[in-house]
């Protein structure tokens, strides 16, 4: 399993050097990178001599390190530690640093994954994590005592393991999620591996079981949750029919009483038992009604939890039971006000690789005669339904898009208000672009464009529809809809504005589009506007545009501003930006 002690001596090559930098996504060792150009960057024998030194500077390097390479990729650990797995073992024996729960986790990690593990005595490491998990205080701390039990379980003894299970079980309930999440993920691992199962004593077998009871309580929601955990968990030792019984009674009685937040935590642990159990007809019938209950509840998450259960549960059930899926999930997409739509989307898109055939293409001509007989009355119904064709059309590779959905997305975006509609559809309007011909692409943008320039003011949607349409236009368009922006630009509102200066800037490699655009227009926006991230966005915009311009015509804008600044009445913080950009 671990290689030989001389076998993980590295030489760095000049371009692995500086592997370590090239994995972090900031400069978080400044120090280091002076430490290194003191060193004439001599990178292996600096981080060697920083190992083996137990100044506070030293231990600070050290656990800055240890802590980016636990993160990194096993392979990328490999070519970034340049000093003999022996090194960094001594420092996990050392009395200095057994207490130091951060520096031990993060050094076994490492070790791991430069596969020198073995040697390790871990028997006072365990009793440091049994005593850390006794504390129930620090999440941080628990959260790293729960990952580090985890990597030890394979060499912990019967005694430890006992202890372990116990103060575990009591984490189900603590404040923190991330805790509760590590502490059944630890549950499982110990309970569900048989290698490491049959250590555990029957007392505490018992003791964990008898948990189950303690905590079955409608009124309490703590006691719930914590009881759908060791459902979850103890599963294997439970008898068929007290499992059922218990399953049931907290789908109908209980998880119905309790408080959103432990309720949808609790259905997460219940539909992976429901889904596998031989005789699950019956909960899953109750599971599925409680979840179409919420999934037309409030608040959202309740939603988005019974949306994400009733997917992982559509392949197990019935066909009745897969159309009625299908028909709660496609009323929720007719909510535009919906907070998580985007997620509701996807998670359609998700439901679509589970159907059958037969069932898809049912929806897909569902969903097309909705938008042929669209009406005033059900916009909500006819973008919904258009939704739904562009989350098909990501299933289908071939899928073309009919002339009429084009014209119905013409109608519902010619229609007054419904802004959250529109908004809906601006990401699938590319997905369907791509659907078309050149021809339709070509008609349905200067339909589009015909729409949006007739109206009277600008949202900051219809100019997100406005850049989306310079994205597919032809050229003459392309330079029209540009024009039309900068002309309106006093018109739209601050949001608005920004958006239209963003999406002009996309064309950084367009200068046909570029030196069409007027550097008067953009100047005066950066003169006269307030807020910075406008001048910002013009600011980038005018750094393309001039890119287009020969030299003498920059020159000549440079000195007109440059001259500016000897007059004492202009603002000369702006006239400064302007030479800046």
């Amino acid at each position: 399993m671990g290689k030989s002690e001389g076998h993980r001596k590295q030489t760095i090559k000049s371009a692995q050097k500086f592997h370590f930098f090239t994995h972090s996504p900031t400069d978080f060792l400044p120090d280091l990178r002076r430490l290194l150009d003191d060193n004439e960057r001599n990178y292996p024998s600096v981080i060697e001599t920083l190992f083996n030194k137990n100044d506070l500077q030293a231990q600070h390097f050290q656990r800055q390190l240890l802590e980016h390479w636990a993160r990194m990729p096993a392979i990328d650990v490999q070519s970034s530690v340049p000093f003999e797995i022996t090194t960094l073992r001594s420092k996990l024996r050392s009395s200095a640093n057994i207490n130091d729960i951060h520096f031990m986790i993060n050094g076994l990690m490492v070790l791991m994954k430069l596969n020198g593990y073995e040697d390790i005595n871990s028997a006072s490491i365990i009793k440091l994590i049994i005593e850390n998990l006794k504390t129930k205080e620090d999440p941080h701390s628990l959260i790293d005592s729960l990952e580090l039990a985890v990597c030890l379980l394979e060499t912990i003894n019967a005694k430890s393991l006992d202890s372990i299970a116990v103060e575990v079980s009591n984490l189900l309930v603590h404040d923190d999620s991330l805790v509760r999440q590590k502490a059944k993920g630890l549950l499982k691992s110990l309970l569900t591996n048989e290698s490491i199962v049959h250590k555990l004593s029957e007392d505490t077998k018992k003791r964990l079981l008898a948990m189950i009871p303690d905590n079955l309580d409608p009124r309490d929601g703590k006691k719930i949750l914590k009881l759908s955990y060791l459902v979850h968990c103890l599963a294997p030792f439970m008898k068929d029919d007290e499992k059922y019984s218990l399953i049931q009674l907290l789908l109908t009685e209980a998880i119905p009483k309790i408080r959103s937040s432990a309720a949808n935590e609790a259905l997460r642990q219940l539909a992976p038992l429901i889904k596998n159990m031989d005789t699950s007809s019956e909960l899953r019938e109750d599971m599925l009604a409680l979840l179409s209950e919420r999934l037309k509840s409030r608040p959202s998450s309740n939603k988005k939890t019974a949306m994400e259960l009733l997917i992982e549960l559509y392949p197990d059930c019935e066909k009745t039971e897969k159309n009625g899926i299908s028909k709660d999930i496609l009323a929720e997409l007719q909510d535009p006000n919906l907070q998580f739509y985007t997620n509701h989307l996807q998670m359609f898109g998700l439901l679509l690789t589970k159907m059958e055939e037969s069932d898809k293409k049912s929806i897909l001509t569902n969903s097309l005669n909705t938008l042929k007989q669209v009406e005033r009355s059900n916009l909500a119904q006819a973008c919904a339904a258009l939704n739904v064709l562009i989350e098909i059309a990501k299933t289908e590779p071939h899928f073309s898009f009919p002339q009429e959905v084009l014209i119905n997305i013409e109608y519902i975006l010619q229609s007054p208000g419904n802004e959250k509609l529109k908004k809906s559809l601006i990401s699938g309007l590319t997905y369907v672009m791509n659907h078309t011909t050149k021809e339709e692409k070509n008609s349905f943008a200067y339909a589009l464009y015909n729409i949006l320039s007739a109206k009277e003011t600008l949202s900051p949607v219809d100019v997100d529809l406005l850049v989306l349409i310079l994205s597919f236009s032809e050229m003459d368009l392309q330079d029209t809809i540009a024009q039309f922006m900068l002309v309106n630009f006093d018109s739209l509102n601050l949001d608005a504005r920004e958006k239209a200066l963003n999406g002009l800037s996309q064309f950084q490699n367009n200068p046909r589009l570029l030196k069409k655009i007027s550097i008067e227009d953009i100047l005066f926006i950066i003169e006269r506007e307030e807020k910075q991230s406008i001048r910002n966005a013009a600011g980038k915009v005018l750094n393309y545009v001039l890119t287009c311009q020969d030299e003498d015509r920059v020159l000549e804008i440079m000195k007109k501003y440059v001259h500016a600044l000897s007059d004492k009445k202009t603002d000369h913080s702006k006239i400064l930006e302007i030479i800046k950009f």
